[in-house]
């Protein structure tokens, strides 16, 4: 084989090679990874994982054989490849990927090597003194990874989600228990006088906190008139936040108000004090955790 990319430019494409990438390559997080050495798309006998190096006397490193799926693309090596390091350089990262612009070219080098444009993922990263490596990290992604969008409620009603930007937002929380302690406590649109107001309760038992994440606020038109109010009031009936506005969006990390500890009970109400009788309700979005 010695390189093989699939496709390729300047030749046919392979149905089973591309079959099995496209198996393989959905969704692949980062750019892609590499096929363990325990495994193989197309080869009789597995590869080496684009095993790189981990110390060298010069500043040339080996990175042995492997296949890789790479921006959706196959790609596969059979013979060692050697890259040579600047010296007395720090953060020098080996990557693989492919030359797009030529058939069946596979590139194991330095970001210097690539071409804008051409797949690539990394594969080590080493730091020199004047003649030798110093230090060196495995960069490798092994094994076939699969992208799921982390989803968590943020928003101004039942069904808003938002992805989540980092694993500390979804730590611990399965999606179980994402759905279970999103709420929404809804006030339907209904006949106020003016200084009245319509309300919801929520118990918060000791030892929870409740965020406020989203509110709306509207009349029989679907607007939000002068005067007309959404609040959120603690366990002691202290207004803890309030609002005019049609719709009010905060997030998990910055909601609109946190209650902390036993609430007996949260108050949410919408009030009148337009000067005249409205139909006007809200929703409250909220999550106890």
């Amino acid at each position: 084989m010695t390189d093989l990319v699939n496709p390729s430019p300047n030749r046919a494409v392979s149905a089973q090679i591309t079959a099995a990438t496209i198996e393989r390559a959905a969704h692949a997080p980062g750019g892609g990874w590499v096929v363990p050495a325990s495994d193989s798309v197309i080869e009789a006998t597995p590869l080496n994982a684009f095993a790189p190096e981990q110390s060298s006397a010069d500043l040339d490193v080996q990175i042995d054989t492997g296949e890789a799926i790479v921006g959706g693309v196959y790609l596969g090596r059979d013979v060692t490849s050697t890259v040579t390091l600047a010296a007395s350089t720090t953060d020098q990262t080996v990557y693989v990927g492919g030359d797009l612009s030529a058939p069946d070219t596979v590139i194991v080098g330095l970001a210097s090597d690539f071409a804008s444009g051409d797949p690539r993922i990394p594969v080590a990263t080493y730091e020199t003194d004047a003649s030798s490596v110093t230090a060196f990290t495995d960069k490798r992604v092994l094994g076939r990874q699969v992208d799921v969008q982390n989803q968590r409620y943020e928003g101004a009603n039942p069904t808003a989600v938002a992805k989540a930007t980092s694993t500390s937002q979804v730590a611990g929380r399965s999606a179980t228990l994402l759905v279970r302690d999103a709420r929404t406590a809804p006030i339907p649109v209904g006949r106020l006088q003016d200084g009245d107001r319509s309300r919801t309760l929520e118990y918060v038992p000791s030892g929870l906190t409740l965020k406020v994440i989203g509110i709306t606020l509207l009349d029989e038109s679907g607007q939000a008139p002068a005067g007309l109010t959404a609040t959120v009031s603690d366990g002691s009936g202290t207004e803890q936040f309030s609002t005019n506005n049609r719709r009010t969006v905060g997030t998990l990390d910055t909601p609109l108000v946190t209650l902390v500890g036993e609430q007996a009970p949260v108050t949410f109400a919408v009030e009148n004090a337009t000067g005249d009788i409205v139909r006007a309700g809200g929703t409250f979005a909220y999550i106890i955790e």
